[in-house]
């Protein structure tokens, strides 16, 4: 399958307004007043905003 010049661009567009919208997001999350975490079907938290680090007294691990 050959992929033209304008395709390709498109979809590279396509990919960075997608990891701008991802970087917004994360940055609303971080800052929102209330905590947030999301958990994966085993039930173990797989992230955690920073109000509710803050909220539990924990440091973020780098």
């Amino acid at each position: 399958m050959k992929i033209t010049e304008k395709e390709f661009k498109k979809e590279k567009q396509a990919k960075e307004k997608f990891r701008q919208a991802a970087r917004r997001l994360k940055k609303l999350l971080d800052n929102a007043p209330v905590g947030y975490h999301t958990l994966n079907r085993e039930g173990i938290i797989t992230s955690v905003n920073q109000t509710e680090i803050r909220m539990l007294g924990y440091k973020k691990k780098r």
